[in-house]
């Protein structure tokens, strides 16, 4: 998963806190930030609630093996027909998102996982790792915030629209967090260590501009060109006229 902003969620007590009382701009910038980031969060929940039920019915089939005899193979075949019968029914007789049943000559105890699978909406589903990539990686390295190595989060994280430089350091900034996890996400992903520090290597020379030579990190309206800061005013103005309207 690539994540932009993703960041140590710091703070966010304070917004339970029946005495606090934010101002218009913080309330609007953490209602944004809440929109780019809940599905983010939904989709990781997901993943996260398939790979725990697929964990326990693994868990289940590996505790029930040992006590299955010969005589559970014909009821878990009927259970599974009568299954397919039924999720069969609900579609109105089509059968294009039903997976074959188990053959013939199936073990017992693949009909067992076959029937927990199916039972528990877990069938065609597999776990699955996530990995990520993100400023987070270095913030992690460097203690720094996520928020002082970004450059564009100025307006709503529209800032890089604002000057070409903003641009540059969050590209660059993108292409070092892939650094970073490269090294050891690479790894994960199975090849050899050999082949990670050639691959590693390669990223580090095709990069077009190195982070460090051109990061304008936490960046702030003051610190724009006085063009840059014109467009921000009339970004601003436009804003404030569609509110008034």
């Amino acid at each position: 998963m690539i994540h932009p902003r993703s960041k140590e969620p710091t703070d966010a007590e304070e917004w339970s806190e029946r005495d606090h009382e934010p101002s218009w701009a913080a309330g609007l910038s953490r209602g944004l930030a809440v929109v780019s980031e809940q599905p983010l969060y939904d989709d990781l929940r997901k993943v996260n609630r398939d790979n725990s039920r697929l964990g326990w019915a693994q868990a289940l089939r590996e505790a029930l093996e040992p006590h299955l005899g010969d005589g559970a193979r014909e009821p878990l075949a009927e259970l599974l027909r009568d299954i397919a019968d039924q999720r069969q029914a609900r579609r109105a007789g089509s059968d294009s998102e039903l997976d074959d049943l188990p053959a013939a000559d199936a073990a017992t105890i693949d009909l067992l996982s076959r029937a927990i699978h199916d039972m528990g909406g877990l069938g065609g589903k597999r776990r699955q790792a996530v990995d990520l990539i993100s400023p987070l990686l270095i913030a992690g390295r460097t203690d720094e915030n996520v928020s002082k190595l970004l450059a564009g989060e100025l307006m709503g994280d529209f800032g890089g629209f604002l000057h070409r430089d903003l641009r540059e350091s969050d590209f660059a900034l993108g292409y070092e967090s892939t650094l970073c996890w490269a090294g050891e996400g690479l790894e994960r992903c199975g090849l050899p260590e050999q082949t990670v520090a050639v691959a590693v290597e390669a990223i580090r020379h095709a990069r077009p501009v190195a982070w460090e030579d051109v990061r304008q990190g936490a960046s702030t309206s003051r610190d724009l060109p006085w063009r840059a800061r014109v467009r921000l005013a009339h970004v601003l103005l436009r804003m404030v006229r569609a509110l008034l309207r």
